[in-house]
């Protein structure tokens, strides 16, 4: 985090260096409008950066900032648009799946093949494919999106992280309710690179980017982030500022993250030995090619009758990647024997080098104790990345909230009795596979002992994480189930009263006492017949009602927009992480090049 500087900034500055201004965010540094850069408030360092190459291939006077960009005179016959469209598309094209670069060769394949047609007459390579992108493109999407979240009520959805050059960058998203595809989309807004990552500095770089997009921070309904302190502690972080601005905003801290946070934390109640099977055997593999092969080979040979549907135990673990955990530990439970061969082997033919911890390998697998935590744990895990996957790809609530409420009471019932005592072991529900690889296992009675004692942990520890991390999301969600069709048009719907977020029933100056007048007429409509079929999805159902007319009338203009607004709340910011990959990569890419 960058520290107070010593020095000031000072304003005869701007005289000698017309390209320096006063930072916003961090009061005494200095800040270059070429470079969009902040700067250390020193003489010396803005001298030194004002010759740098950067700054300088940046500056408005530079000779490659003022070459115009060779487009065709604009004439207005139809040939021209035409060429104009097949350009623009694939500029798209390429920006979409190849770098652009290869525009180069690409257009020119195109052109010569493309004889008799419009693509006869294109002229398109790198330098205009990069402005047609950045300056046309990109323009459009922009003012699209600016007009589609213009007024309505939004989330968004940030996360922090460093790129290859150590640059630490804000992402920031936008969840809202987009009438033209009638539904509740997340979409990029920007990312931006910051010099530090307190609350206070993440929360100007988050107003400056609402400010550019026109989004009003009092149409905010929801903020999802992570667990950081900085961005979602009670004091002195983004949120506590996002919270001061509008109280009426509803945190959600990711779902996704947390279901993620819960199975690392219990799994520190297994046996160190897992662990360390779960780690060392997949970068046993993964660092030879030849380990695969000869792997593959010795596989084949203990099944010859050619059955090759068993994944292979080389899929790699991380601890930041969600949903592989399971992945990797369901590979080494179907693979354990062909893995013990395989060390066995291996130890036999090994240098001094690696001799150690191959053999520390093989003597864990062959500790049949490791192989019950492993039968163990790959049902309960994998049932929690489920759950999680179904956060990370839906854009509904409703099936996802279902299967978190459910996660969570099954959790319970295995460990504890109805009045919240913990079952004796005996009684604990272990799941039949571990009992049943128990009953035929060659354990004695003290060691089947110190298994379940083990699991009971596991199940206990999950169970005090999913309490500490999860009640808040799942509370919020379970409010969001009174705006389900079923809930709205049954006889006996929830009273006006008790509707989720009343501080959103007033927002953008909603004429509260015109809601509710609508949400008593709305089970009296014949929606089965009119939205036909009838939707199952909550954003359908509301889109449908929003364009629902009497008499040219719209009817539930206002009751649908505030449960659409209600829609709009993050339910995972999984979305930010997948943008965060593509602009990382593409840091990368300009690293390299």
């Amino acid at each position: 985090m960058p520290k107070v500087p010593s020095r000031k900034f000072k304003g005869e500055w701007v005289k000698k260096y017309p390209w320096v201004q006063k930072s916003e965010g961090l009061s005494e540094y200095a800040y270059c409008t070429y470079c969009k850069k902040t700067i250390e408030p020193k003489l010396s360092t803005l001298a030194s950066h004002g010759t740098s190459k950067s700054h300088l291939s940046n500056a408005p006077n530079n000779p490659k900032n003022q070459t115009s960009i060779p487009f065709p005179v604009i004439k207005h016959s139809k040939k021209d648009k035409q060429i104009k469209k097949a350009e623009i598309r694939l500029a798209v094209s390429v920006a979409c799946h190849t770098a652009i670069k290869s525009v180069d060769h690409i257009a020119e394949i195109v052109k010569s093949e493309g004889t008799g047609s419009v693509w006869e007459n294109t002229k398109l390579h790198r330098t205009k494919c990069g402005k047609i992108i950045s300056k046309v493109v990109a323009k459009s999407l922009k003012s699209a999106l600016k007009a589609s979240i213009e007024g309505r009520g939004y989330s968004i959805l940030i996360d922090e992280s460093t790129d290859v050059s150590s640059s630490k960058l804000l992402c920031i998203c936008i969840r809202y309710f987009n009438s033209e595809l009638n539904k509740v989309v997340d979409e990029y807004l920007d990312t931006v690179e910051v010099l530090g990552t307190k609350g206070e500095e993440l929360f100007n770089h988050i107003m400056e980017v609402l400010t550019a997009w026109n989004l009003d921070v009092n149409n905010m309904v929801g903020f999802g982030s992570d667990g950081a302190n900085n961005v979602s502690g009670k004091l002195n972080s983004v949120w506590s500022r996002i919270k001061a601005s509008n109280p009426s905003v509803i945190q959600i801290k990711c779902t996704c993250h947390s279901l993620d946070l819960c199975v690392a934390q219990a799994f520190d109640a297994m046996p160190s030995s897992v662990g360390y099977l779960l780690q060392e055997i997949p970068n046993h593999f993964n660092k030879s090619s030849l380990r695969r092969d000869a792997y593959t080979t010795l596989f084949s040979v203990m099944h010859p009758s050619g059955d090759y549907s068993v994944p292979s135990p080389f899929t790699k673990f991380s601890q930041t990647l969600w949903l592989v955990r399971g992945k990797v530990l369901y590979n080494l439970k179907v693979n354990w024997e062909e893995l013990k061969a395989y060390f066995m082997c291996a130890l036999e033919n090994a240098g001094s080098d690696v001799r150690y911890k191959l053999r520390t390998i093989l003597q864990e697998l062959n500790n049949e104790r490791n192989l019950m935590y492993v039968i163990f744990l790959v049902p309960v895990i994998q049932e929690f990345e489920r759950v999680n996957s179904k956060f990370h790809t839906s854009g509904e609530v409703d099936g996802p909230i279902q299967d978190l409420v459910l996660l969570h009471k099954v959790l319970k019932a295995r460990i504890f009795e109805t009045n919240g005592h913990r079952l004796k072991l005996e009684n604990i529900d272990f799941g039949y596979c571990l009992d049943d690889a128990l009953h035929k296992s060659k354990l004695d009675e003290r060691q089947v002992h110190e298994v379940k004692v083990m699991c009971m942990s596991f199940l206990i520890k999950l169970s005090h994480e999913v309490e500490k991390r999860l009640p808040d999301n799942e509370n919020i969600f379970k409010d969001l189930k009174k705006l389900t069709p079923l809930a709205v048009l049954s006889e006996s719907k929830p009273p006006f009263r008790a509707l989720p977020f009343q501080k959103f029933l007033t927002l953008n100056g909603r004429d509260i006492e015109k809601l509710e007048t609508q949400y008593r007429l709305i089970d009296q409509i014949p929606w089965s017949d009119i939205l036909q079929p009838m939707p199952s999805e909550m954003a359908q159902f509301w889109s449908g009602v929003r364009s629902y007319k009497r008499n040219g009338d719209l009817m539930f203009t206002e009751l649908a927009a505030y449960a659409l607004s209600c829609l709009s709340i993050p339910i995972s910011t999984a979305v930010v992480e997948r943008v965060f990959s593509q602009v990382l990569s593409l840091r990368i890419n300009r690293e390299i090049d």
